[in-house]
């Protein structure tokens, strides 16, 4: 079942909602195309985005598909709608930034084309894949890439910040969240409790105290370099890595992208439980 999107205080079905989208923001056929040409189908998503694939019941010479014209053959007939998540929440978080930070990084080809961008989120390039898991990623192959993914993602001059701030903002912004939880659960607000009562305050400075001043080279970083984000994409003849998750990036210490990497690495994310 797809989500629901609250508008006016009405709750409003999220297919008729990405259905006035692609109709305004993609144009040709999109906005010729009646609600029974339209299909909306859910994907994994993440903090970042809600994702999801449109597509379109095109004409075969029998059914009462949508018809093509001529001038439409560049028109892409399935598309990927990423609608922003909960990532108005997240420290640092800025959407003007971050819809130009998607612009630039699809023009140099570190994302994939964006056919529409707007206010709730962006039309991008289909493309199948599939999330490559840890073992996959530990192979010589996947690391090579990633590597000179990286050298070049860290030499990119982008038009934003250029102090490594964020890391210590992040720092507490998590603690300031670890003491304000609350949890329904009575066992798990005992452990809490009990995890508060361990004073997190005076580790957080302790880790501060280590970290910073941090003597690492700045450069234009990721920020979230984990498994969820390394995909394998296209045709069986032509398997390709691709890097998404994308938002969080913004100047930072080089070493965060290769430690946040690495920790990620012993983590199995695809356990159902989690």
């Amino acid at each position: 079942l797809l989500p629901h999107l609250i508008k006016n205080e009405t709750v409003v079905d999220f297919r008729d909602q990405a259905f006035q989208w692609v109709k305004k923001y993609l144009g040709g056929p999109w906005a010729r195309a009646e609600i029974k040409h339209f299909r909306c189908k859910g994907m994994r998503g993440d903090l970042t985005n809600y994702m999801y694939v449109c597509k379109l019941i095109l004409w075969d010479g029998e059914n009462d598909g949508l018809k093509i014209l001529k001038t439409e053959a560049n028109y892409p007939t399935k598309v990927t709608l990423k609608v922003y998540g909960e990532i108005d929440s997240y420290v640092g978080f800025n959407k003007v930034e971050m819809m130009t930070l998607n612009v630039i990084l699809a023009e140099r080809h570190y994302v994939p084309k964006i056919h529409a961008i707007f206010p709730d989120g962006r039309f991008e390039k289909y493309e199948k894949s599939r999330q490559l898991r840890a073992p996959e990623i530990g192979k010589a192959e996947a690391t090579n890439h990633l590597a000179d993914y990286l050298a070049g993602y860290h030499k990119m001059v982008m038009p934003f910040g250029k102090t490594a701030g964020r890391l210590e903002e992040m720092l507490d912004h998590y603690h300031a969240m670890a003491l304000s939880v609350n949890f329904e659960d009575e066992k798990k607000a005992k452990l809490h409790k009990k995890i508060v009562r361990y004073n997190i305050y005076e580790e957080l400075e302790t880790l501060k105290e280590i970290c910073f001043p941090c003597y690492d080279l700045v450069g234009f970083c990721h920020n979230n370099l984990s498994e969820g984000n390394i995909l394998l994409t296209g045709s069986k003849d032509d398997r390709r890595m691709q890097v998404v998750g994308c938002d969080m990036s913004s100047y930072n210490y080089r070493s965060y992208d290769f430690g946040s990497f690495f920790a990620s690495m012993e983590f199995d994310f695809g356990n159902p439980s989690y």
